[in-house]
């Protein structure tokens, strides 16, 4: 019997666990569409162009089934952003004991996927029904299938909310499980919101995350999306991430990776009305052998005046990996766009490698749009300077590593999330 079809065979069983959930007709309907378009396309491989230096392949060997639910009553060994709207998920399933949403405003509707369906199902039910793009990777399929919870948020009309909303995906105390949140995030005309989306681990070894976030955003919106992956060394962690742009919305990216064995974070920015701008933002620090991140970010320019940047860091050591691919399409009536993107890299060993591809397309007269990557290694000189000033190597490498990506940690505005962001990475990346 081959890979794939024993990977079918166990997939088809949790399937029928799914399906057993109450659930309106629609959904199930819904659901077994995706999966059978799963089956049809299997897993990524390496002979799709997006998938060409990532190897998921391993996925098929482990026979995941989804966790049980958890009985941990506290947050471990985990700080969460002070002054914030908190909904926690232990092992994908939505917490009511650790979470805290008193400081959300009245009006702002903030739910459990799996609830929403049911107490919001007319308002929910034209997203999660919405016609995805075939360009996006099958696992955003089986996320479809098998997502049993995640955060549905409304932001209504006019609207500011005045805290972030942390939300918290912690995986606990469980191996060999697959866990597929799935969140909606509607922010309507002249609305604000900022969420921060982490995902944790304690004590859960070879899991596999398959999360997928949309984000609609109408006009004159803003929002704020921050997304922090420290998965367990051995776990899995891939993401798909839509943000649908109306005209006069803003929209700020900043996604910080840090932990498991291979991250992959699929970013979709469609900005098909005029005066859209999404500023998107990245980081990753790779300490292990073998650890693998893999950004893909595909920005479509459809209308005029539209604004877009990128800015992604990585400081890489041991033989770890990293891969970058960043797209810009500009249409012919995407006249006045102005879009840049860039992608720097640190080496600390030489063992360490990067594969790094900004890419412009480009249709429309009267744009701008520039692109470029580095990769290089700490410079001897500015050690030899620290060094010489009485200061020991481990800590002017600290010094150095952290003036590198003191850049990308700018474009945090919030101070607040800003704090929390760096006091994650120092803490788990020794800058």
């Amino acid at each position: 019997m081959s890979a794939a079809l024993r990977m079918s065979t166990w997939l088809e069983s949790l399937f029928t666990d799914v399906s057993a959930d109450l659930q309106p007709s629609w959904l199930q309907v819904f659901r077994a569409q995706q999966f059978e378009k799963f089956l049809h396309r299997g897993l990524p491989t390496r002979k799709e162009e997006w998938w060409k230096y990532t190897n998921v392949a391993y996925l098929e060997k482990t026979k995941f089934s989804f966790p049980v639910l958890s009985e941990i009553t506290k947050i471990p060994l985990k700080k969460t952003l002070d002054s914030a709207i908190l909904m926690v998920f232990k092992n994908g399933r939505f917490s009511q004991e650790l979470s805290r949403t008193h400081l959300l405003p009245p009006e702002v509707i903030l739910s459990p996927l799996n609830q929403a369906i049911i107490t919001h199902e007319n308002l929910i039910k034209p997203y999660l029904l919405k016609k995805q793009p075939e360009l996006r990777n099958s696992l955003a399929y089986l996320n479809s299938a098998f997502a049993r919870d995640g955060m549905f948020l409304y932001v209504p009309e006019n609207c500011i909310v005045p805290y972030p909303i942390h939300l918290l995906f912690l995986n606990t105390e469980q191996d060999d499980f697959i866990s597929c949140p799935r969140n909606i995030v509607i922010v309507k005309e002249n609305a604000q919101v900022k969420i921060m989306e982490e995902h944790a681990a304690y004590q859960a070894n070879n899991y596999f995350t398959n999360v997928m976030t949309e984000l609609y955003v109408s006009a004159y919106a803003c929002l704020d999306y921050y997304k922090l992956q420290n998965e367990s060394s051995t776990a899995t962690h891939v993401a798909d991430i839509q943000v649908q742009q109306k005209h006069d919305s803003h929209v700020n990216t900043f996604f910080a990776d840090y932990g498991s064995r291979l991250a992959r974070e699929d970013l979709t920015v469609n900005m098909h009305e005029r005066n859209a701008a999404c500023h998107m933002n990245g980081l990753y620090l790779l300490e292990q052998d073998e650890q693998q991140i893999d950004n893909h970010i595909y920005v479509d320019h459809v209308a005029t005046n539209c604004n877009s940047s990128m800015l992604y860091k990585g400081i890489l050591d041991k033989k770890s990996q990293a891969v970058f691919n960043g797209k810009v399409f500009a249409h012919a009536g995407a006249k006045q766009t102005h879009a840049k993107q860039s992608n720097h890299n640190l080496l600390l060993s030489p063992m360490a490698e990067v594969n790094t591809k900004p890419e412009l397309e480009i249709y429309a007269d009267d744009v701008k749009c520039t692109h470029g990557a580095t990769v290089g290694q700490l410079d001897e000189n500015a050690l030899f300077y620290l060094r010489a000033r009485g200061i020991e190597k481990q800590e002017a490498l600290q010094i150095l590593a952290q003036a590198f990506v003191e850049e990308v940690m700018q474009k945090i505005a919030d101070p607040d999330v800003k704090k929390y962001i760096q006091q994650q990475v120092r803490q788990h990346a020794n800058l």
